[in-house]
């Protein structure tokens, strides 16, 4: 005798509350040129109390609002990968980018590398440069990959961990 189809787990999808979203379509432009790299991260950059949208993709980061505007956009060498876990990091892809208030003027900034080893920081309303820094390669290693914010030393989420490989 054949299992119900909710005994096995299967559900009628219309009946899920998530089932009539109407999903939110963001074109780049340009598209992506290689599907498999790049990345998505959402976070308050305009300081509106709403989630943003900060998108990479091999040579291009760039920013929309919580409604799909964009806010800006920078045409760069950002360092973004394809097979983060080959690094030890999950997932199949790092977007390359993050955000925080780093300097602690209340305002979201967005920090991310580019493939030259330099560290951007830019406004995270409007991708004003704020500052670069220009890191050196740890011997041994190919350059800069991954950086996350963190609140290390108890003072908020100032704090960098830079991987390398």
């Amino acid at each position: 005798m054949e299992q119900s189809k909710a005994k096995r787990g299967i559900a009628k999808v219309s009946n899920l509350p998530y089932s009539t979203i109407k999903p939110q379509v963001i074109e780049l432009k340009p598209a992506a040129s290689d599907r498999r790299l790049g990345g998505l991260i959402a976070a308050d950059i305009n300081d509106d109390g709403q989630k943003d949208l900060i998108i990479t993709k091999p040579g291009y980061i760039a920013a929309y609002s919580h409604s799909g505007k964009a806010l800006w956009s920078k045409s760069i060498n950002i360092q973004v990968t394809g097979k983060s876990e080959s690094q030890g990091l999950p997932g199949n892809q790092a977007p390359g980018v993050q955000a925080a208030d780093v300097d602690g003027d209340q305002k979201t900034e967005v920090l991310f590398l580019t493939k030259d080893n330099t560290l951007h920081i830019v406004e995270g309303f409007n991708g004003q440069t704020q500052k670069t820094i220009k890191l050196p390669s740890l011997e041994g290693t190919e350059g800069w990959e991954h950086l996350v914010v963190a609140n290390f030393r108890g003072k908020g989420d100032r704090d960098l961990l830079l991987q390398a490989t």
